[in-house]
């Protein structure tokens, strides 16, 4: 049980966000090692964060996590060594490990000193044990055999290579002729160690040296070269070499680490089998290396002694005298003390700042300097609130620009109207900067969301006996993280319906004239503003007759209703609450519950949903988002109507046009205009509104909106583009969010309130 009082829950929770993020994507790096069993860089990618988890779940008492970890990475050492073949029974029992940890990682975080393991744990960590490779008396007869069997096998037809079993037990194989060979020449032409280099050196640290510290470890590493054991006295030392070295490097977790897990295992040097192990001798030598090189060292001169060498060679001092004599040489910062120019606390303070310098700069030699990335973890509150602040930024840097005209109109002098000008655009300059940077915090991968959906897509399949290949690009998109939260059920609908409903069985793929394995893709890309993700199969496709009948069976529409509907329309059917086409309920879907949460989620983040389906060859269902929850400025048009001003979005507008010189009256009360081979609807922002049309047709203007909107805006002049902060109708102008094709309002520099068209709804009822 960790001690309440000297837990660091700082530094606890701190190690829990690194390991859920440390075991991001290990789900779907099991799913890869599935389908290639010997890439040894798919099986240290998923060891390591593993053997990181078992390390540092020690250093906080989490014993539960410690043990079931440890377990777990010996069930991927025995399959990184090649003694255990990877198969689909020892894929379920890894990913059901990573869920265990994670649940684990979880109760620590709600309750640092839950720290026991439940009783289905216990039973899962025997499951793991009985993994364990059975040792077989192997024998030169079994070579034999195995020849035999492989030439019946070619002989039958079978393709060796494409039984996985036999191409894994090939691969291993092979690896060990490797280790076999490089035995023989070892003990053809064994190389001698020459630690010669490792003991000629100096080792300093801190301005002290600490040459006889070292030298133990130095013995070991030349014991175990020769594969011999180490005596009881050269033990010793290195025990008290190790306890030295941790005190020292305290401040270094990661190599009190390293010197933590040494300990234990020094008790087996004096073991001749232990120091015959390559493992072994590895892990004692990578540790005792990683060591040596945190300290400065000066090398001696080839053939040349040192002074005290020589002395003690003579028989004139001992080596302890000499030692005590290295120990009275001054430093510099001792002789500044002795020549008055500091004090002795001016001395301890700068050794100590040299100590942390001289630390953090050792230990990053152990790391890549080019990819080290400085973090810092801020509470999401905080982080709306500044970007809400940088929003009242903007409305103060249209507030300056009203602030100009009305100095304009004053006749202020042209020398205070230059300063005055330079300054509102140079503040407007930063706070566009600043606008972008707060943008970015709160941006995050879709890998986060991504990386979780092979083991689900994986699990379904294999619960319907289906065969998938799952495909994921664009994993580099970015998007808002509270958008990716919510985006997260919807997808997982989505990817539900494509495996139970999209794909179809093997044997139906293959009466079908298709390959057996189905394929689902997720795609994502980004433009400036918007996120587009799609999920596409090669299934079966939407049967829109089919969807007629079952929206007419279950009374959503009558017959003739359902007769007008397009193909396109009665696919998209598919997100009406209820709606189902599925003969029979399983564990995946089938129930009429799902697409339409994924809509409703939708419209919630302002993102949009379609589908194209073709019967027999697949279905496309695309979702377009928009990168930030809350874009705290947009770029719009402000544009005036009957007096009033209005905001309008400017990716939503083409370009401006005169009334007068393009209008074009095609029918008796229809009023359109010919764009760009486009016969667009003009609607008239009055009349929308306001049910009474605008009087000054010579003076009025038409926004040509986008073209996907089939349709052009009757305005009477635009009065500027400027950004706009985007408020929504939740901080008291609660009743105006029940006007239809209103989506928010932004305050203007003069402090009015201009409200925010929205294109898209008014198009459509138009």
């Amino acid at each position: 049980m960790t001690d309440e009082n000297n837990l660091d829950i700082e530094g606890l929770l701190g190690f829990i966000d690194e390991s859920h993020d440390s075991m991001e994507g290990i789900e779907g790096a099991f799913i890869e090692l599935e389908n290639d069993p010997e890439n040894i860089e798919i099986i240290n990618r998923i060891f390591r964060p593993v053997h990181s988890l078992k390390g540092n779940s020690g250093f906080f008492g989490l014993m539960n996590i410690n043990k079931f970890a440890h377990r777990l990475e010996n069930l991927l050492d025995f399959i990184r060594r090649g003694e255990i073949i990877v198969n689909s029974e020892i894929i379920n029992i890894l990913l059901k490990g990573v869920e265990y940890l994670q649940e684990m990682l979880e109760r620590a975080q709600a309750d640092p000193y839950d720290n026991i393991l439940r009783p289905d744990e216990e039973e899962f960590i025997s499951i793991i044990e009985g993994c364990k490779p059975t040792p077989v008396a192997g024998s030169l007869q079994s070579v034999i055999d195995l020849e035999n069997l492989l030439n019946d096998a070619i002989e039958s037809g079978i393709e060796v290579r494409d039984v996985a079993l036999i191409s894994s037990l090939l691969s291993q194989i092979e690896k060990k002729n490797q280790e076999i060979k490089l035995f023989l020449e070892k003990q053809a032409a064994p190389p001698p160690f020459d630690s010669k280099d490792l003991a000629d050196n100096r080792y300093f640290f801190n301005d002290q040296e600490l040459s006889d510290d070292v030298t133990p470890l130095i013995r070991v590493i030349d014991s175990l070269a020769g594969r011999n054991v180490s005596s009881d006295d050269d033990i010793k030392q290195l025990k008290k070499s190790l306890s030295t070295f941790k005190e020292i490097f305290s401040k270094d977790p990661e190599t009190v680490e390293k010197i933590d897990e040494l300990m234990p295992m020094t008790g087996f040097l004096d073991d001749e089998l232990m120091v015959g192990n390559d493992d072994y001798v590895s892990s004692i030598n990578e540790t005792i290396t990683r060591i040596l090189s945190l300290f400065e060292t000066e090398k001696s001169q080839d053939g040349v002694e040192r002074i005290g060498e020589i002395l003690i060679s003579g028989n004139k001092v001992s080596e302890e005298d000499v030692n005590a004599a290295l120990q009275k040489q001054k430093r510099v910062g001792e002789i500044l003390v002795a020549d008055g120019k500091i004090d002795k606390k001016d001395l301890e303070r700068a050794v100590e700042i040299q100590n942390r310098q001289m630390l953090k700069a050792q230990v990053r030699k152990q790391s890549d300097p080019g990819t080290a990335v400085k973090s810092i973890r801020i509470d999401q509150g905080k982080l709306d609130s500044f970007a809400n602040h940088v929003g009242e930024l903007f409305i103060n840097t249209d507030g300056f620009m009203y602030l100009k005209k009305e100095m304009e109109e004053k006749d202020v002098s042209m020398d205070i109207m230059s300063r005055f000008s330079h300054m509102v655009t140079a503040f407007g300059g930063h706070v566009e900067s600043l606008h972008d940077s707060v943008m970015d915090i709160r941006k995050v991968p879709l890998k986060t969301l991504f990386q979780r959906f092979p083991k689900l897509v994986r699990q379904l399949y294999t619960s319907l006996n289906k065969n998938i290949r799952f495909v994921v690009q664009g994993e580099d998109t970015v998007i808002d993280k509270d958008l990716l939260e919510k985006i997260e059920n919807p997808l997982v609908h989505i990817l539900r319906n494509s495996v139970d409903h999209g794909i179809e069985m093997p044997e139906d793929r293959v009466r079908a004239r298709k390959p057996p394995q189905g394929t689902i893709e997720l795609n994502a890309s980004a433009d400036e503003n918007y996120v587009s993700i799609s999920i596409i199969d090669d299934g079966n496709g939407i049967d829109p007759e089919k969807m007629r009948t079952v929206a007419v069976k279950k009374g959503m529409l009558d017959e003739s209703e359902a007769a007008e509907l397009t193909d396109k329309e009665l696919v998209n059917l598919i997100f009406q609450p209820g709606f189902s086409t599925a003969k029979t309920i399983s564990d995946v879907s089938g129930r009429g519950v799902g697409m339409d949460v994924v809509i409703s989620t939708l419209k919630e983040c302002k993102g949009t949903v379609g589908v194209d389906s073709v019967l027999g060859r697949g279905t496309s269902i695309h979702i377009r988002l928009p990168v930030s929850k809350t874009l705290v400025a947009n770029d719009a048009m402000l544009v005036e109507a009957a007096g009033r001003v209005y905001a309008i979005n400017s990716e939503d507008i083409t370009t401006t046009i005169e009334m007068k010189k393009n209008y074009t009256d095609l029918f008796e009360e229809d009023k359109c205009i010919r764009y760009d081979d486009h016969i667009l609807k003009i609607i008239d922002i009055n009349e929308f509104f306001f049910s009474f049309p605008n009087i000054s047709p010579d003076k009025q203007q038409v926004l040509v909106l986008s073209i996907e909107h089939k349709s052009a805006l009757l305005i009477d002049r635009v009065i500027n583009h400027q950004k706009i902060v985007v408020k929504d109708f939740s901080d008291g102008y609660q009743q105006l969010s029940t006007v239809y094709g209103v989506k928010g309002y932004t305050i203007l520099g003069n402090a009015d309130i201009a409200l925010i068209l929205d294109v898209k709804k008014i198009a459509a009822l138009a």
